[in-house]
């Protein structure tokens, strides 16, 4: 049951690893730069597909350097709205996925201890998981994490919302 475990934590790893490397080749690629400005031509439509990917381990990386370089040409806020809807559908996603199975050993460690400290527990996860899904590391972490607390499915899609349009938003100022 151990190597079970350290095995599922090498191939997170590893695939969140694969997606920096990926982002670090799709930059040196020359038709990168073109998908990039067809990414900003695209809209309110891109940005939302973007944000879909800045919540997915394996293409976080590539969609942070998408959000950090593509010329939309709507304001940052509006293009960090549609960023965080896209995020937001993905988290809902991985949300209802761990809040029906919760089979996972790490979620069911973490839901044990929680329930010992019940207070202090689930505010600092639920702080926990706020700050990774505005952050551009992968939200499948903290959409578990959120996903067997007590976090009704409406008030969880607002907070992702709000992280992620955070998140993104900060990107776009960083970046321009």
């Amino acid at each position: 049951m151990m190597s079970l475990k350290r095995n599922s934590r090498f191939f997170s790893i590893l695939i969140f690893l694969l997606g920096l490397i990926l982002a670090i080749v799709y930059l040196r690629a020359p038709i990168s730069r073109e998908f990039i400005v067809d990414i900003g031509r695209s809209g309110l439509f891109g940005a939302m597909l973007v944000g879909a990917l800045y919540s997915f381990a394996f293409t976080s990386s590539i969609a942070t350097v998408i959000f950090s370089t593509a010329p939309y040409n709507v304001h940052p806020l509006i293009v960090a709205f549609f960023g965080g809807l896209g995020a937001a559908m993905y988290d809902l996603i991985i949300f209802t996925f761990v809040r029906a199975k919760t089979g996972s050993d790490f979620f069911e460690a973490l839901k044990t201890k929680m329930h010992k400290r019940q207070k202090f527990a689930s505010v600092f996860l639920s702080f926990v998981g706020v700050v990774i899904l505005a952050s551009p590391l992968p939200d499948e972490l903290a959409a578990g994490i959120l996903g067997f607390s007590k976090l009704s499915v409406k008030n969880f899609v607002f907070i992702s919302f709000l992280a992620n349009i955070t998140g993104i938003f900060m990107i776009l100022l960083i970046s321009n």
